[in-house]
């Protein structure tokens, strides 16, 4: 499949890896393209040059979630820092989920290694099924590299209308770096019986 019967638009959220930098992704916006030649997007926080080969962009549109690799072909300075990626020959689904995922608000603490042992941070769930949930984190509180992409961590939390303590082990998918916050995307190791939808 390709762009054009994807669908994607100008004011789409986009996520850029590379492949000096696995396990975050740096998150832009495109700002224009044109089929079959290039996409523009806002510059992210990232060393990225044009010796920089295999980006990996990904993106959501609805439910699903698609990806595509692609490299630099100029950076842009005038109006605003912009860069010109070049068109993608083709785009491949990224994520079926066989479990929807539900938007909640869901105080949680997460439990992950640190160069001092175990470490403790207090995040909210964003969204959760019962394979999986995306938790944020005020970005002031930790550093830059406190999750890692693969990394185990432990998730406890109190749900609401489910009594008692749920703690659950997850394998963090992804992290997301923006301005003020992080994002991490975890698998549980189990079906979390907890999770909604309820049968």
């Amino acid at each position: 499949m390709n762009l054009e019967e994807i669908g994607i638009q100008i004011g789409s959220w986009l996520y850029l890896q590379c492949r000096e930098e696995k396990e975050s992704a740096k998150k832009t916006l495109c700002v224009g393209l044109r089929p079959k030649k290039y996409l523009v997007i806002t510059a992210p926080v990232a060393n990225f040059s044009k010796k920089t080969e295999e980006i990996l962009v990904y993106f959501y549109n609805g439910e699903k979630a698609y990806e595509f690799q692609t490299n630099i072909l100029e950076f842009l300075k005038y109006p605003v820092d912009l860069i010109l990626l070049k068109y993608p020959e083709y785009v491949k689904l990224r994520e079926q989920r066989s479990y929807k995922r539900i938007r909640c608000f869901v105080s949680a603490k997460v439990q992950y290694s640190s160069e001092n042992g175990s470490e403790l941070a207090e995040g909210i769930i964003k969204d959760v099924s019962k394979k999986g949930c995306r938790i944020i984190f005020p970005l002031g509180k930790l550093k830059k590299s406190s999750f890692k992409k693969d990394e185990k961590i432990l998730i406890m939390l109190k749900f609401p209308g489910i009594p008692g303590e749920q703690r659950i082990y997850g394998n963090i998918k992804n992290v997301l770096r923006e301005k003020e916050e992080i994002s991490i995307g975890i698998e549980f190791d189990e079906l979390a019986w907890w999770a909604p939808p309820y049968y």
